[in-house]
């Protein structure tokens, strides 16, 4: 789990569900596909002893190719609502590329490498070196006024 802290200074855990994890309610339910989930979390909220538990309290979940289809073309200032009719619950662009960085760097540590495994392995190593490239890019143009 790793934390993304929004515009207006609220941090959310990120939390990604892989096939055989445990999610929903009480983590009472196993995840049976293999493409990944994305949940957010708003710790404002987290205490072991309320329904919100330790993570904080659930706002969404994403698959990770929506995310994923969508972070080249998220500039740092695009924002996404996590839900909508609450402002606060929303992450910028360069939130939702560390979401899916996040994410994809997890599937590579998960899986074994079979042919097809090796295959998707070099698919996700170039995805992230993608968002590598596109945040070096919001970089340099920050440092050359161009925001």
């Amino acid at each position: 789990m790793i934390e993304i802290t929004n515009e207006q200074d609220i941090t959310f855990n990120v939390r990604v569900v892989y096939r055989g994890g445990s999610y929903g309610l009480n983590d009472e339910l196993i995840y049976q596909n293999d493409e990944p989930l994305v949940e957010f979390y708003d710790t404002r909220y987290k205490q072991a002893d309320t329904d919100c538990g330790y993570r904080g309290q659930f706002i969404c979940r994403y698959l990770l190719t929506t995310l994923q289809d969508h972070t080249d073309r998220w500039p740092e200032t695009t924002t996404l609502a996590l839900l909508g009719g609450q402002p606060q619950w929303s992450i910028t662009g360069g939130n939702v590329r560390e979401a899916v960085k996040y994410a994809l760097k997890g599937m590579l540590a998960v899986r074994d490498p079979g042919s097809e495994e090796r295959r998707l392995r070099r698919m996700l190593k170039s995805a992230l070196n993608k968002i590598d490239s596109l945040e070096a890019e919001i970089q340099q143009l920050k440092t050359m006024g161009g925001e």
